[in-house]
């Protein structure tokens, strides 16, 4: 649950390391963390 909650929030990185960084710029990107809280 903690990783699928900071993946949305691009703060996966915070916990994975580097290696995550461009998913949570594409997360943070596309407002994926203001469309999850709009559903």
């Amino acid at each position: 649950m903690d990783m699928a909650r900071r993946s949305v929030r691009g703060r996966l990185s915070e916990i994975i390391g580097p290696s995550a960084l461009n998913m949570d710029k594409f997360n943070l990107a596309t407002g994926k963390e203001y469309w999850a809280n709009q559903s």
